[in-house]
């Protein structure tokens, strides 16, 4: 069944989240965690990607972005996922589908809301229980 078409935000701001398939470890070591924020930036670069917070989690990632349109928000998700898979099957010597298939983006139209999608993001390590506090975390941004 195909998938519902993606909602535009018309603040250009996007709760952005992607998954290792079948819920598969992303991440394993801090290379790995370097390696995606490098992407992240050369390809927010490259397609006018502002990125507001992010957390990179074992399995999973949030990124609170503003993309001047839902094209360019795509292209930015297909690169760098791509991208990363290709770096991820060479170090981790793994032959399989990296990612779920589709990443989520939910709109964020409201100033209030924002301020919730940031503070999840940011609180989303310690709700996990991996750390004690939010600043703990090395691997997230303040916007």
């Amino acid at each position: 069944m195909p998938r519902k078409p993606r909602k535009t935000s018309a603040s250009g701001v996007y709760h952005f989240v992607t998954r290792g398939v079948n819920k598969k470890k992303l991440f394993h070591k801090d290379d790995d965690y370097r390696a995606y924020l490098l992407l992240v930036k050369e390809y927010a670069d490259r397609f006018d990607v502002q990125t507001y917070h992010y957390c990179l989690m074992t399995n999973h990632i949030h990124l609170v972005l503003k993309s001047p349109d839902l094209e360019m928000l795509g292209k930015f998700a297909h690169f760098v996922q791509r991208r990363y898979a290709y770096y991820y099957c060479k170090t981790h010597r793994w032959s399989e589908q990296v990612f779920k298939r589709n990443y989520s983006s939910f709109p964020i139209e409201s100033d209030a809301y924002l301020l919730e999608c940031g503070r999840y993001v940011e609180r989303n390590p310690l709700t996990a229980k991996l750390v004690g506090s939010p600043e703990e975390h090395r691997l997230r941004k303040k916007g």
